[in-house]
């Protein structure tokens, strides 16, 4: 058993390599315990002092993509959360999709009225019981969180926007007004610390504890389109997003959609196969 290995994270800092993180990461994307414990053992096998985790998480997908395929994609995850940019605006299109793939009606870029001003709002996502006023906060680089300042900034909006009069409607209807400060990587511990002190609700990953974005995505199976591994360029993906054609379905569900832009047809024969991959044949091609 190795031990005392330093691995180097993608913000530079160093930490112990962890056998548990190696399992348990393996485990959330669908490895069975036996698969995910030999991925774990031939990790600390392996691994030397000065790896980086993007490494050991190339080495995690080798191996997974032996045995399961479609985990060996959903590994890809977080990375795939950073690239729906270069801009926020992937991003606040995918969330609208997450929410509606939860029962939701929501709608993007949306102007309302605050007590003092007027605000544009990322996204606002309604059911018959609860209505979400949604900010997003996207980052396009591995190892940055949104910290303390950012939850102020939103607070202080979510507040004006509360006590102005656009709501007026749905506090009549009695409905529950929930305000969300979503990000694709992690928040810091003192925006958590402030946001849990002052009831400001916050998504991102690994955030709430066991309910986090990644938990909501793996479960209703809302991976972002960037997931698949032929799927390059920011360009493609403004051009997809300007359409709503943010999700790996996408590429087995609206593919006439895709096909009016004019895409190489040997790309998108790709991305289907990979997608099929993903879903596991589960999601049927619409032509």
């Amino acid at each position: 058993m190795v031990k005392g290995v330093e691995i180097v994270k993608s913000t530079g800092e160093r930490q112990l390599f962890s056998w548990r993180k190696v399992y348990r990461s393996a485990k959330r994307v669908g490895a069975p315990s036996d698969f995910a414990r030999y991925i774990a053992d031939e990790l600390q096998k392996e691994v030397r002092s000065g790896w980086t985790t993007l490494q050991i998480s190339q080495r995690v997908r080798e191996l997974l993509r032996e045995k399961r395929p479609a985990a060996a994609i959903k590994f890809n995850l977080f990375w795939a959360m950073t690239q729906l940019g270069p801009t926020g605006y992937p991003f606040e299109q995918y969330m609208k999709r997450i929410f509606e793939a939860q029962g939701y009606k929501a709608v993007t870029d949306k102007w309302v009225w605050g007590k003092c001003i007027r605000h544009n709002v990322d996204f606002i996502a309604e059911n018959d019981k609860t209505v979400y006023i949604g900010e997003c906060k996207y980052h396009n680089t591995r190892g940055i969180k949104t910290n303390v300042d950012v939850v102020l900034h939103y607070r202080a909006r979510f507040q004006d926007i509360e006590n102005g009069p656009s709501f007026a409607k749905v506090r009549k209807e009695k409905k529950t007004i929930k305000t969300v400060l979503v990000t694709n990587t992690q928040f810091t511990t003192q925006a958590i610390k402030y946001a849990r002190c002052a009831g400001q609700g916050l998504l991102g990953w690994r955030y709430p504890e066991k309910n986090g974005l990644e938990t909501i995505i793996d479960r209703n199976k809302i991976y972002p389109i960037t997931i698949l591994p032929s799927f390059r360029g920011k360009k493609l993906m403004a051009l997809l997003s300007s359409k709503g054609l943010v999700l790996a379905q996408d590429v087995l569900t609206k593919e006439s959609s895709l096909r009016r832009m004019d895409l190489p047809s040997k790309f998108l024969a790709v991305l289907k196969r990979e997608a099929t991959e993903l879903f596991e044949g589960e999601i049927k091609v619409n032509q």
